[in-house]
């Protein structure tokens, strides 16, 4: 086991983003982490790159509890960019190396050469898909136990889309976990391991895509839906 949730619960003033959720994360799988907007994805990822705190429940980093000490292990593909437009890419790569002892420099030159991005142009120059495979590129870069992706896809059209989930299942660390938070269930169904479903704070499905699809006959993506319908 890679990470535990126990019963976690976090809040914003009055607002509940999570509410007594609980899971496991073993190593080498691959989850997809879906719910509608406000569900509660964004705020789950925080807390398992270790840079928002829970209210009430605890998070086990393989042993012990996890703490900021534990994010040379993790590598955390935000929902929104670490870095202002002006930034240059060559930047980035002194930065990367400066605080990740685990980044692999000649991996992401590699990675961001085969992508066909320009090193020595700022961030503001990038179309929104290179923009999304450099950003990936220094994420995949880094010999990581934990790869979490917070809505890798968003604005991307479909071949950019196929482009990216290759880039994350084939470039990132051997026997590692990933946990990709994504609206495109149904369009990448056959490439995760297990789905997690967040509903109003609260985690409602956990369950194996193999046996959605062979026990269940059925999609995932119909799955969630009788999920729902059942939960109200």
């Amino acid at each position: 086991m890679l990470m535990e949730v126990r019963h976690v619960s976090k809040r914003y003033g009055k607002k509940t983003a999570l509410a007594d959720v609980s899971l496991k994360l073993e190593k080498g799988k691959l989850y997809a982490l879906c719910g509608n907007n406000g569900a509660g994805k964004s705020t789950l990822m925080r807390i398992l790159a270790s840079v928002e705190r829970v209210d009430q429940g605890d998070v086990l980093f393989e042993t012990h509890s996890l703490s900021y000490l534990d994010r040379k292990e993790i590598a955390y593909f935000a929902d929104e960019s670490f870095f202002s437009d002006d930034v240059e890419i060559e930047e980035i790569f002194d930065l990367y190396e400066y605080f990740f002892d685990d980044f692999d420099r000649k991996k992401c030159e590699r990675l961001v050469y085969q992508n066909g991005i320009d090193r020595n142009s700022a961030l503001s120059s990038l179309s929104k898909g290179n923009r999304v495979k450099l950003e990936l590129s220094f994420t995949l870069s880094r010999r990581a136990k934990l790869y979490l992706f917070d809505e890798p896809f968003a604005s991307l059209d479909p071949l950019a889309r196929e482009e990216v989930m290759q880039m994350i299942v084939s470039c990132g660390s051997e026997d590692a976990t990933y946990v990709i938070a994504t609206h495109l269930l149904a369009e990448f169904e056959s490439y995760f391991d297990q789905v997690l479903f967040l509903q109003d704070g609260k985690l409602i499905v956990d369950q194996s895509v193999d046996k959605i699809l062979g026990e269940k006959q059925m999609g995932v993506q119909d799955y969630l839906k009788t999920c729902l319908r059942a939960n109200g």
